[in-house]
């Protein structure tokens, strides 16, 4: 059985993403993740570095793990820890989920740009 596809460019990821059982993102540096937050959207636990934007869309211990860059043996242990409990992925990914949702659905997203636009035309 193989454990690890190299497939290459997607034009649609989101199949694929749907048979993992967690994902993780051991970036040395990043911005704000796009693909963590759309991991999480499809209720997968993840494990990503503490660096750039990560920490912000993943609540450590509860939407996932959050591990030191460079640091190989947390990373891991995390996801050893993670593969081992079915029952803890599950928990986390919900929670994932629910905080995609909630803290940075699109739609709340736009209105709070729209609001900033319109205290600057105010201000002007």
């Amino acid at each position: 059985r193989q454990y690890v596809h190299f497939t290459g460019f997607l034009e649609n990821p989101y199949p694929a993403m749907k048979g993992l059982d967690l994902v993780v993102l051991p970036s040395l540096s990043e911005g704000f993740s796009r693909s963590l937050l759309e991991a999480m959207a499809l209720k997968k636990a993840v494990v990503a570095t503490r660096v750039g934007g990560n920490p912000e869309a993943v609540v450590d211990g509860e939407t996932g793990y959050l591990v030191p860059p460079s640091h190989p043996m947390a990373l891991c242990e995390s996801i050893v820890n993670l593969l081992s409990d079915p029952a803890k992925r599950e928990k986390m990914g919900n929670a994932g989920y629910e905080r995609v949702r909630r803290v940075f659905d699109i739609r709340k997203s736009i209105r709070e740009v729209e609001e900033v636009y319109s205290r600057l035309l105010h201000i002007l």
